[in-house]
């Protein structure tokens, strides 16, 4: 039998630790070209994306998340461990398991293997939730990381 993995939100009481009780907004858009079904059909190895969320809780007075750098360090497209999830390369710290994996550009480029798309704003791209790190948690460690991959939508 294959493994299974479940996962759900839980939202944090924000007032009790004097945060505004509203959605904390990340990006205003994410890449919707109508050519394009999977933008994770282009994602390869040695490509950077982005971790968003709360290492050790850390945060503001505005809710903000912290984003941390990845660079993706298995093949995405053939999975890990049987499972549909690839390994990134990432300080990740307690606190970042659950957080949304993100490819973004500020200036609106995205390569598509040898073409590059551009836009007039931003781009982003979801392509997983972040697991946590494989292994320990020692500075001197591997700092590597497991991403479940997203399904369609």
């Amino acid at each position: 039998m294959g493994k299974k993995i479940n996962i759900s939100t839980i939202l944090k009481n924000q007032t009790s630790l004097g945060l505004s009780t509203d959605i904390v907004h990340i990006q205003d858009l994410e890449l919707r070209y109508k050519d394009i079904e999977d933008y994770s059909d282009y994602l390869y190895a040695s490509e950077d994306i982005f971790i968003v969320g709360y290492p050790k809780g850390i945060t503001d007075y505005t809710g903000q998340p912290i984003w941390k750098r990845a660079t993706v360090a298995s093949n995405p497209h053939l999975g890990w461990d049987g499972q549909e999830q690839f390994l990134v390369d990432c300080a990740s710290k307690q606190g970042m398991s659950g957080a949304p994996a993100f490819f973004y550009n500020l200036k609106g480029a995205i390569m598509l293997g040898n073409t590059q798309l551009r836009t007039s704003s931003p781009i982003t791209v979801f392509h997983g939730i972040y697991v946590g790190r494989i292994g320990g948690t020692s500075e001197f460690e591997a700092q590597i990381g497991r991403v479940w991959k997203k399904k369609g939508y």
